[in-house]
């Protein structure tokens, strides 16, 4: 199968048959017109691919488990560790979104209090981006770095 009736197939675009592939995660071989041409389980790979991309699971881990289940081996024992693992990073994202929430709601009540001209909502977060430090400078860079990725 030729890489558009993949993708059309998979219902995914060229440029991410393509990048499945970069990645390892999809293998093809060139036939004798030079094109690209995936085997009958390509398909299969590219739609458990998306699936676990709608779980939130990263390429990287799937193409772990996609080896796995390629050796022989049953899907579940790698798919559990790809499970636990994420789960513990939602964990520490939660964990995350609370000390920020925290902050804000800190910032919420200041603003709140403050009769005066000075917003201290300004105020601290200025403070908090030029010491970086505490609770709220942690958790706002950590939202920031997540949002970069």
């Amino acid at each position: 199968m030729r890489i558009g009736e993949l993708a059309s197939k998979a219902g995914v675009t060229l440029k991410a048959v393509r990048y499945y592939e970069s990645r390892g995660a999809l293998h093809s071989r060139r036939g004798p017109s030079g094109y690209r041409e995936f085997d009958g389980r390509a398909l299969e790979v590219v739609r458990a691919i998306r699936a676990g991309q709608r779980m939130g699971l990263r390429l990287d881990d799937l193409r772990e488990v996609l080896e796995h289940v390629s050796g022989g081996h049953k899907p579940c024992a790698g798919l559990r560790k790809l499970i636990a693992r994420q789960r513990v990073e939602v964990a520490d994202r939660i964990r995350e979104l609370q000390e920020f929430d925290s902050y804000l709601e800190q910032l919420e009540n200041a603003a709140e209090t403050d009769a005066s001209d000075d917003c201290p909502i300004i105020s601290r977060a200025q403070s908090a981006r030029t010491t970086g430090g505490g609770v709220h400078g942690e958790a706002h860079s950590a939202n920031t770095r997540r949002i970069r990725n």
